[in-house]
């Protein structure tokens, strides 16, 4: 019998299951409540569900799983590896301060090294412009340790934004223009 005081209930860790975990959770919820959703069809659940999990970690490669044209009743046809990467990609660049709320922000309540700077990179993140070419993010911190957090973000939104466009580039008519993400540096705290 496993008692409870094996098992690690601290916030940090719940936030870490629910961060790693949180595409397969969309799939779950989104299938249990299908009906409330009036999701008209069985083909449109699974494009549903397909698309909610593609926003993090599953091959948008994979003809099978993300079909480039799948068909749902009415003659309709859904572009899975599209909109699952444009989630993907929407989910990498949310990364300003004002992204959560500030209960999320009190770094008090974090005893891991890690949850914090994870939290101070994104209070540094003050702006994320969006042009046609790039994503560049306006920081703002003056703690070294931060700034090269923010330099590792840039480099994993770099590798998101390039798999996202590999897979719309290569599976669909479609295009994600921005090739490059940028950080520029501010002053403004």
């Amino acid at each position: 019998m496993i008692s409870e005081r094996n098992y690690d209930y601290s916030m940090e860790r719940r936030l870490r299951i629910i961060r790693d975990f949180h595409n397969e959770y969309s799939g779950m919820f989104i299938r249990k409540y299908a009906e409330f959703f009036e999701i008209p069809s069985k083909e449109h659940l699974w494009a549903v569900i397909e698309i909610a999990r593609g926003h993090r970690k599953t091959p948008l490669m994979d003809e099978r799983q993300y079909p480039p044209a799948f068909e749902v009743p009415g003659g309709n046809k859904i572009c899975l590896p599209y909109l699952a990467a444009l989630i993907r990609l929407c989910d990498e660049i949310d990364v300003t301060a004002s992204r959560n709320s500030a209960l999320l922000y009190d770094l008090e309540s974090f005893t891991e090294e890690t949850s914090v700077l994870e939290h101070k990179k994104h209070q540094a993140v003050r702006e994320l412009i969006v042009s046609h070419d790039a994503f560049t993010m306006v920081v703002s911190t003056k703690e070294d340790d931060v700034m090269e957090g923010l330099l590792r973000m840039k480099e994993k939104m770099q590798k998101t934004l390039d798999d996202c466009r590999q897979a719309v580039t290569g599976r669909t008519p479609f295009v994600i223009t921005q090739e490059k993400v940028l950080i520029r540096e501010t002053c403004i705290p």
